[in-house]
This record gives C-alpha cells, structure tokens and sequence, in this order.
C-alpha cells in the first residue's frame, strides 16, 4: 500500500471525516491561527505540519499488523467529557481503557501535558481513538500533534451514538473501518424530532 504525504492530504485523499485535513484556512496565518478558534473544516494550525511537509506519514494509511488493543480518550472544553462518561457508564457499564481530559477546568493542568502523558502509555501493541468535541476548537488543535503517530486516530465532533459504537465495536473489525461506520451512523441520530412528529401524524391522518 501506498504511503501518502502532506501534499496528498492537502488534495482531501483519505477519509476526510476520520483525519483532518492538513491545510490552513483561507486568508489565514499561523500566529492568528494560534491565538483564535476556528469552527471550519479547514481549521488546522497550519505551523503544527509547516516543516514537515511532504514527508511520508504512513499512519494516515494504515496497514492491518494484527491484534491490538483499543484505548480510548475524551477530550473536551470543560467538563463535558465527565458527564460523556457517566452516560456511557449507565448505558453500556463501566468501560476499562477510558481516558478524560477536560480541559481549563484547571490552570495547573496543561492540557498538552495531559495529551502527551497519556499517549507516551501507549505501546505498539495497542491503538487510541480521540474523541474530541469540536473541529477547529483548541483542543483538537492540540491533539493534531498526536496524529501523525501510529496508532492514533482523531474523531471530532462527536455524539454519545458514536462514542458507543465504537467503543462496542468487534476488535477483529479494522478501527478505520469501524469509525466511517460509526460517523456515518451518528449522523443519522441527529434529527429534528417535531418534524418527524408532524409528519408522522399526517401519515396517520390519510390512512384513516
């Protein structure tokens, strides 16, 4: 398999929903970058990528080496990350491998010292999804850094449907594989309940 560079990315090769795009946004530098939150697709700190550019990065392609061990981290602004895991606690039971960072919610708590310790416990022999809460937040920002290593796989914007799925999913299935799924299944969760009511009770109507 072929491995892609940052210029294949900047082209939108890959799935766009499960690795963000390494470009900056229109009209943008990074000083400014760094400083504001940004809530388009194309929101990435562009100085995180700059001097590495076109070298090879075979995490964004990944090759199926076997069994691993699946970890998984919340990462939010505030406590949302908390309040996640206690409904996935109640939902589906205590889940073992569960990681949570709510960030700013202490000044003595860096938020890249708390990315950066829970990923240096990986080991080659397991894989961790991030769930993060917003594209082009600051914290995903700072987990862009991380996404460059093997292993490690960023989804933003989630829901409670697709933490579940994925964390439910069949290890024998590919993680890449699991989380389009999952995307693509979340997104079907949200719906805008009064219109079905109406809708639903229009049907009724002509059926009697």
């Amino acid at each position: 398999m072929e491995v892609g560079t940052y210029d294949d990315l900047g082209k939108g090769s890959g799935p766009a929903p499960v690795i963000c795009r390494l470009e900056p946004a229109p009209g943008t530098i990074p000083s400014q970058r760094n400083q504001k939150n940004h809530f388009n697709q194309q929101s990435i700190i562009y100085y995180l990528v700059g001097p590495i550019i076109n070298r090879p990065i075979n995490n964004f392609i990944r090759m199926d080496t076997g069994e691993k061990t699946r970890k998984f981290l919340i990462a939010t602004h505030g406590r949302l990350a908390s309040g996640v895991k206690s409904s996935l606690d109640l939902i589906i039971g205590v889940t073992e491998n569960l990681f949570l960072i709510e960030a700013y919610t202490d000044e003595n708590r860096p938020v890249e010292a708390e990315i950066k310790a829970i990923v240096d416990q990986l080991t080659d022999s397991e894989e961790l999804v991030i769930f993060s809460d917003i594209l082009g937040g600051s914290v995903t920002n700072q987990l862009l850094q991380q996404a460059l290593k093997p292993g490690i796989y960023i989804v933003s914007g989630f829901n409670l449907p697709l933490v579940m799925e994925i964390m439910l999913a069949d290890a024998d299935t590919p993680l890449e594989e699991v989380i389009e799924q999952a995307i693509e299944s979340a997104a079907k969760q949200m719906v805008f309940v009064n219109r079905l009511m109406v809708a639903a009770a229009n049907d009724k109507e002509q059926h009697d």
